[in-house]
């Protein structure tokens, strides 16, 4: 397996893996409570949260591709998307890497793939206008209740306790200048358990390290195993009080180094509300 930057001819692979991945989570079951009824509806929300992602400058998705090296590998159906993630760099940009994490508003990234309504002579459209324009229709969906597999009381709930100003990870993180999340991680259900989560999770371990900074994650209890395993450090919970249940999850941060943050006078643990 290898892993490439997202480009838009990955979307498609990305989003259907995703929509398999997330279809029992247990946040995804609370706010789409009528996939059965309305089954696309999961893969439409991840088309359209690479689409952000793909022009947002700070951002980085990274694709795990099959190649001809694993053992599941199949000739005549070719490479294969095991699973994806999205990094966000936070702080100051003068000190981060353009290549890396793109250049801010007007850009064209050379690591995106060319616009499909790009010509020789019609330069594609600039990603500001496309992030706008993303935005509105997230936004759209979202206010007019556009999407029948959503719950609206239950995303009500999710989004008062985005906007709590108890942030576990925030206090964590906020001596630093400069800091990444992990804001997804995908893998295909078929391939789970197979290493894919580690070669996409060691992509970020080792932008961290390099530029010194901690990564911030928000891991259901099933996930965080993988990034404990990976050196994230407990430093709280998010906790969001749906109508039927509690959703608790562990916040957590990768120290640069993987270390525990002690030695800097940061870490620690606690107890909390909200959500990152």
């Amino acid at each position: 397996m290898h892993s490439v930057p997202l480009n838009r001819a990955l979307i498609p692979a990305c989003a259907s893996a995703a929509a398999l991945s997330f279809r029992h989570d247990e946040l995804y079951v609370l706010l789409q409570p009528y996939q059965a009824e309305y089954p696309t509806r999961l893969r439409e929300h991840f088309v359209r949260v690479l689409r952000r992602r793909l022009d947002t400058p700070g951002m980085v998705a990274r694709v795990m591709l099959s190649d001809d090296c694993d053992e599941w590998w199949d000739e005549r159906a070719g490479e294969k998307v095991l699973g994806w993630a999205v990094w966000r760099r936070n702080g100051r940009k003068e000190g981060w890497d353009e290549k890396i994490w793109g250049k801010d508003n007007w850009r064209k990234d050379a690591h995106l793939a060319p616009h499909p309504r790009s010509t020789a002579n019609s330069p594609p459209p600039k990603p500001v206008f496309e992030r706008f324009a993303l935005h509105l229709e997230a936004t759209y969906i979202t206010t007019f209740h556009l999407d029948p597999s959503i719950c609206p009381t239950n995303l009500a709930t999710y989004h008062r306790a985005l906007s709590s100003p108890v942030n576990p990870i925030a206090d964590a993180l906020s001596p630093y200048d400069n800091h990444m999340l992990l804001e997804f991680l995908a893998i295909h259900p078929t391939y789970q358990r197979r290493g894919v989560g580690t070669r996409l999770l060691s992509w970020g371990i080792e932008r961290g390290d390099t530029e010194g900074i901690p990564i911030g994650v928000v891991g259901s209890l099933q996930g965080a195993r993988l990034y404990e395993r990976m050196g994230w450090k407990d430093v709280g919970y998010c906790i969001v009080d749906f109508e039927e249940r509690r959703l608790e999850d562990r916040a957590m941060v990768r120290w640069p180094g993987g270390g525990n943050g002690n030695e800097n006078g940061y870490g620690g643990k606690g107890k909390s509300g909200g959500m990152e």
